[in-house]
């Protein structure tokens, strides 16, 4: 068996294409979701001015989509958004609450974060906030009793390049990317880290959507392994892969840029994006009109142009999926013990096969 791994150096000239799995929260309202003034805020957007600090693994990438159409509205609150990935970010908390130099405002999270916010420990790190119209959200994307809520999920699922197959031609179905047909023509970001197959596969292994057959079959099939998600963009637009099990957002971002991709929304799984306002951080107030601000129409909307799927309830979806396909999808839990170890257990089982 073959399996090629594509990674860094080996192809030139790729288009710098990067989406977030993660976000922001905030803390502190001015403008209630809808857009209506809350009693005793600034009439005037523009009028306030500030800043706060944004701690996520994406939270750079944010800066020239979502925190983009929010500094439309807010163009004086500045957002300084920090990438912390994996264990970086509670390293930095822990360092933060040691010393009593706080830097942090905000953090936002994926769903298979294993040093999530509400482990052991780490309780007496957040301020629990929720804004207005949080209560709208489904039950999976907000905790009245860990004061959390996530905006937004992230689908993952198959992508495909337009040039070289038809919307009739791709599979439908994580069973049919098994065919003989699709062997070594599937890209797939490095499966033996925690990063975004692990965290797709997981959920799909936990709702019994594949298993470990399911795996040793993909596997067999010789997936081009990428060393990220970000990897990808430039072998599925030349066409070294045909498919990809990529993240949405890429495609929507790819797209707007010219790249010959579609997604396919049967295959979706979400992973949601919980936003925590860090205790004792030294702006809540300009964090937490930007948390209020997710929740708001014009944010939604922003997302769903990005590649992320908005939760507030009437909202559009990203090009791609449909209401059905996402009523439908696998919801990743959020901050399961389960799911996390089995996403570390799905990581040795592709290590395995691949070796």
């Amino acid at each position: 068996m073959t399996v090629r791994h594509l990674v860094r150096g080996t192809i030139l000239g790729s288009v710098a294409l990067v989406v977030a799995l993660a976000g922001c929260a905030s803390g502190g309202t001015t403008t209630a979701p809808g857009g209506d003034e809350k009693a005793g805020s600034e009439s005037d957007p523009a009028a306030l001015s500030g800043e706060f600090t944004l701690y996520g693994p994406g939270a750079p990438e944010l800066e020239a989509t979502v925190i983009k159409a929010f500094n439309e509205e807010y163009p004086n609150i500045r957002v300084n958004a920090v990438k912390l990935v994996g264990q970086d970010l509670p390293t930095r908390l822990q360092s933060e609450f040691a010393s009593g130099q706080h830097v942090g405002d905000v953090v936002l999270t994926s769903t298979l974060d294993p040093y999530g916010p509400w482990g052991d420990g780490k309780q007496d790190w957040w301020e629990p906030y929720l804004p207005e119209g949080s209560d709208e959200l489904p039950a999976y994307a907000v905790s009245e009793e860990q004061g959390w809520f996530a905006p937004y999920s992230s689908g993952f699922g198959i992508a495909y390049n337009t040039e070289a197959l038809s919307a009739n031609d791709v599979p439908k179905t994580w069973d049919e990317l098994l065919d003989p047909k699709w062997k070594g023509r599937v890209l797939l970001p490095d499966p033996t880290i925690l990063a975004l197959p692990t965290v797709l596969f997981s959920g799909l292994s936990l709702e019994g959507v594949i298993d470990d057959e399911w795996v040793a079959d993909f596997v067999a099939n010789e997936p081009i392994i990428t060393e990220s998600a970000a990897a990808i963009t430039q072998p599925l637009s030349t066409g070294v892969g045909d498919l990809a099990v990529w993240g949405q957002g890429y495609v929507t971002v790819g797209v707007a840029q010219g790249a010959p991709f579609a997604y396919i929304g049967a295959t979706t799984a979400q992973s949601v994006t919980p936003a925590a306002l860090i205790k004792d951080g030294p702006n809540p107030e300009m964090a937490k009109v930007f948390l209020d601000w997710l929740l708001t129409d014009p944010a939604q909307e922003s997302l769903a142009q990005n590649g992320y799927i908005p939760l507030m309830p009437d909202q559009p979806l990203p090009e791609g999926i449909t209401p059905e396909e996402l009523a439908d999808s696998v919801v990743i839990p959020t901050f399961s013990e389960g799911a996390f170890a089995e996403a570390q257990r799905l990581m040795g089982v592709f290590e395995s096969e691949l070796n």
